[in-house]
């Protein structure tokens, strides 16, 4: 799958895939970042208030950051220790909406 999205590299012959961008890949393994929701959900793009919070509202985060103190700033620890296995799962489709709508 992750080949299938452009996310690995190919050594030997091509791949072509006819995509939307409208399409979101959740892996079975959520790989994040030690540093806070934010920052793993937006990665390298730009802050853009009103699609984060579209984004937020999509993976149904809201509720979750309402909880914490910190909101959105709280740190997801190393390999997000501190987040549920259905937090971490969320942050990381909220991720992959931002990379690939953007």
């Amino acid at each position: 799958m992750h080949a299938l999205l452009g996310e690995t590299i190919t050594h030997k012959g091509f791949l072509s895939v006819a995509l939307t961008d409208s399409i979101a890949f959740c892996s079975q393994t959520p790989w994040l970042l030690n540093k806070s929701i934010q920052q793993n959900i937006l990665g390298t793009s730009m802050f853009d208030g009103p699609w984060y919070a579209e984004v937020l509202k999509s993976c149904a985060l809201l509720e979750d950051l309402r909880n914490y103190p910190a909101g959105d700033r709280t740190l997801v620890g190393s390999k997000g220790i501190t987040l549920s296995g259905g937090q971490k799962q969320r942050i990381v489709c909220c991720t992959r909406i931002e990379w690939h709508t953007r």
